[in-house]
Parts: structure tokens; sequence; C-alpha cells
């Protein structure tokens, strides 16, 4: 069957800037078109929550909530998997070096394409991040779900200092985060229902204890501990609770 499109004229003069899609039907042609449509907050979204993006949890609030527990799990699994994978790659890399530096050119040949392919291992890495980032929006679509939020409170993003020096294992980390992912996912989501978030300094957030006021001590294990009060709790439930104390202030 062939459709001439310029016989089937629309009923008015309206122009789109954006890719109309077309599903040809058996006896007529659907042609639809994005628009633009106003978000509007849910009406009983009426809460307002100050939230800490962590590696450990994905998110903490200041009341003790926890949404995306154990996301450092889940990191960790592909980290070490990733280090062995890349430590054993390297070997191969040395055999393959010291193959040509001896003219065994065949031998280096064979070892770059049964051991160094690009392809495979980038899909298996492609595959773990997938896997993590619809354990991220799963837990923050929960979040959002549960705690109906008009307002979201948090920090903006710890910058390292221009020309800092970090060790490999510093750098890998923070290579590998998610934080800048729950960022950028958490955004969109309330842009989607109209939830304002507000961004305010992580100074004086992360060290001081949000009981006393004092400088506290953090620990392996995401712990927090206050020599002055002996306040305890995770370090991420600390900063939740200084986010809240901060904004309250002004």
């Amino acid at each position: 069957m062939i459709f001439r499109f310029n016989q089937y004229l629309l009923k008015d003069e309206r122009k789109f800037s954006r890719q109309l899609r077309v599903n040809i039907k058996e006896d007529y042609v659907v042609i639809t078109a994005p628009v633009t449509k106003e978000a509007v907050l849910p009406q009983d979204y009426i809460n307002e929550i100050f939230v800490h993006i962590g590696d450990v949890d994905a998110l903490t609030l200041s009341n003790g909530h926890i949404y995306g527990a154990g996301l450092s799990g889940i990191t960790n699994e592909e980290t070490e998997r990733l280090n062995a994978k890349n430590s054993l790659r390297g070997r191969y890399r040395d055999m393959s070096r010291k193959a040509l530096s001896e003219g065994k050119t065949e031998k280096a040949t064979a070892i770059s394409l049964n051991n160094l392919g690009k392809l495979k291992y980038q899909r298996q890495k492609d595959r773990k991040r997938k896997t993590t980032e619809n354990f991220i929006n799963a837990a923050l679509n929960k979040m959002l779900a549960a705690e109906k939020p008009c307002r979201i409170i948090i920090t903006h993003p710890v910058k390292v200092g221009k020309g800092k020096k970090l060790w490999k294992s510093a750098r890998r980390k923070l290579s590998r985060s998610f934080r800048g992912f729950i960022r950028e996912r958490l955004q969109e989501k309330c842009e989607e229902r109209s939830i304002e978030v507000v961004r305010i300094s992580s100074k004086n957030t992360m060290l001081v204890c949000s009981n006393c006021g004092k400088m506290g001590k953090t620990s392996v294990g995401n712990r927090f501990h206050c020599d002055c009060c002996g306040y305890e709790t995770t370090i991420s439930l600390n900063e939740a609770r200084n986010i809240e104390k901060k904004y309250m202030l002004g």
C-alpha cells in the first residue's frame, strides 16, 4: 500500500520544531508530536526534606529514612571486579610488550587479540553501570512517593581543589562515584513534578556534630562520633541533620 502524504492535509497551520512520529495504520496515518506541558506539583506534596547524597547509601534524610541502602555494596563489588580485571589486563600488556621487544610479533599480536579486547570489557562495564543506575532510579522514585516533598534541600557538590594531588585509589573512587548521577536524576524527577530543589553550601555540614555543634570524628564504616557530647550516628545522618540545621538558621 502506498500513501501519498501530500493528499492528507492537516486541519490547521501548526508548525513543529521537534521530531514528528509517523505511525502507518491499515487505512490511516497517525502523526504525533511532543509538546511542552507545564509540570504541576501533586496536591499532597507538601513536605520539606533534607537529603544527604552519599556513596554508602544513596539518600539519607534528616528524619532518619534511608533510600537506596547498600549502594556501596553494589559499587564496591564492581570496583573489585574492575581492579582484578585491570590488573590482569596490565600483566597481559607487559607480556605483549616483552614479546615485541624480543621480536616475537606473532605472539604479541595473539596476546592482544585474545586478552586485550575492549568490546566485551566495555559491554560488561556498561551492563553493571546500568544495573546500578536502575537501583538508584528506584530509590529516588520510592523516596518521592513516600516523602511527598514540595521542597528538597541538598548541598552543592564538593569540588576537589584545583591542582590537588590525590592517591590513585582516591581518584578511582571519585571516578566511580554515582553522586553526580544521583543529583542529575533527582533534578530531572523534581522538574517533572515541579518540586523545588534548594542547594546550600556544604561548609560545616560534614565533621561538625549535629547534636552539640563541636567537631567530631569519622571512622571506617560510615560512622560518626563526637567526643564532646558522646553522640554517635552514621556520617550520612549527621550530615543530613546538619543540612537541616543550617537551612533553618538561614
